[in-house]
């Protein structure tokens, strides 16, 4: 799971015909990338950055350790 601290992102999807989609924008304050950390499943989106961008990063180790 990603945190983002500074920078923006796009989150993109394919559809049946694997041409890409733009879902949603990501800011500071946003995360991504919880939904293989919860179902230990394949990415479900593409996340891209716009420019230089920082992001914390959550490693299943760490979150089984939260919870």
């Amino acid at each position: 799971m990603y945190f983002i601290a500074k920078g923006e992102m796009v989150v993109s999807v394919k559809d049946a015909f694997r041409k890409e989609h733009i879902v949603g924008k990501l800011k500071a304050g946003d995360h991504c990338g919880e939904i293989a950390l919860y179902y230990d499943c394949s990415r479900t989106a593409t996340v891209t950055c716009f420019n230089y961008t920082t992001v914390a990063k959550l490693s299943v180790q760490k979150f089984k350790k939260l919870s």
